[in-house]
């Protein structure tokens, strides 16, 4: 037991004793509870701030977003009344702009294939409200089995089109039709031409169409849309080699009394085209064919072949790099094997050759 206190300054003593107490225990108690929320406060201020962080990050594009979808923008062509003062004019038609998720496969066929189903499809509800009028529409939207492209010509291989649009082959429907889907194919760099086909027969399309096989059309060649599958097979092609001094007893007479003389050689390539045997030709690097004897005036030379167009009956054959040749006789040697090597294809009655732009002739009369 506490002793009892015995005057007044005592009792005073004790009083302010237990007042120091309750107040060092108020300012204990106080600190720590603000000390807590201070530490909260600065807990979540750093949160904020890391979240900004990344989302300024994010926005400068120095870190990938998992959520975001890259996309492919591109144009698809309907006809509008305003934009058309010639009535009779039924290929005139405008470009629509789309947004689309760009495809697994990074290619030019696939991103031709998506462009085209969104035509096929035909306008959008807004679009149709702003004007815009097609011969397509959601009843054609699954008119596309698959695009393939070959040598900047696009093959574009459709379901029975005579009944899904059993009158786009009047006049002026044709040429709506031609012109929009043209013209949303050629939109894309890797595309020149285009052909097509019904379910791999071009010649029911263009029969159908009431144009018939020509020489635009590769006079109705199947032998690309039979192989949509894009599956290497082998082809036999032709290469063009040299007979010197055979004075064209063997093979066309060329320049110096030589001889430009096919051999039968094996590619692997979806179908046998002009660009799959020049690459064949090129790749040789022996001076004579195995045990042939024949010459092969390119052997030094480091060639590739950039481009093929087809335009009607002519191909145009762009290369790059560099050109050795061994004197002045192997300079028509050299226009014989890359133009005998081009010309072995049925159609093909022309062919223009450039060499880093410049044409063959010209490089070949430097040499």
């Amino acid at each position: 037991m506490e002793p009892t206190p015995t005057n007044a300054s005592q009792r005073n003593m004790m009083m302010l004793k237990m007042i120091i107490a309750i107040l060092a225990t108020a300012l204990v108690v106080g600190g720590g509870v603000y000390l807590w929320q201070q530490s909260g406060r600065n807990t979540q201020t750093n949160i904020d701030q890391t979240n900004q962080n990344v989302n300024t990050t994010n926005d400068a594009g120095n870190i990938n977003n998992t959520n975001t979808i890259k996309t492919m923008h591109f144009s698809v062509f309907f006809q509008h009344p305003d934009n058309n003062t010639n009535e009779q004019d039924c290929g005139n038609v405008d470009g629509v702009n789309r947004t689309a998720p760009t495809p697994e496969d990074e290619t030019t066929a696939a991103f031709a294939q998506e462009a085209l189903n969104q035509l096929f499809a035909g306008p959008t509800t807004r679009e149709q409200a702003e004007g815009y009028t097609s011969l397509f529409s959601e009843g054609s939207a699954n008119m596309l089995k698959q695009v393939t492209i070959q040598d900047y010509t696009a093959y574009v291989d459709l379901n029975d089109i005579r009944t899904i649009l059993p009158n786009a082959n009047a006049s002026c429907a044709s040429q709506e039709f031609f012109a929009s889907t043209d013209l949303t194919l050629k939109q894309f760099s890797g595309v020149q031409k285009v052909i097509y086909a019904i379910n791999e027969d071009p010649t029911a399309f263009y029969e159908w169409m009431q144009i018939g096989c020509t020489p635009d059309n590769n006079n109705c060649d199947a032998s690309v849309f039979t192989n949509q599958t894009g599956e290497n097979q082998q082809a036999t092609v032709n290469l063009y080699l040299i007979a010197q001094e055979d004075n064209g007893q063997s093979g066309e007479k060329i320049g110096c009394g030589d001889s430009s003389i096919a051999v039968e050689t094996t590619i692997t390539s979806t179908v046998p085209t002009i660009t799959a045997a020049l690459e064949k030709l090129l790749s040789l690097k022996d001076q004579f064919y195995g045990k042939s004897g024949l010459y092969n005036a390119l052997y030094q030379s480091n060639l590739k072949v950039d481009r093929v167009a087809i335009e009607g009956e002519k191909a145009i054959v762009h290369l790059s790099g560099t050109l050795i040749q061994g004197g002045e006789c192997d300079s028509p040697r050299v226009k014989a094997q890359l133009e005998d090597t081009a010309l072995q294809f049925e159609n093909i009655k022309e062919v223009e050759i450039f060499m880093n732009d410049e044409p063959l002739d010209e490089v070949l009369s430097l040499k």
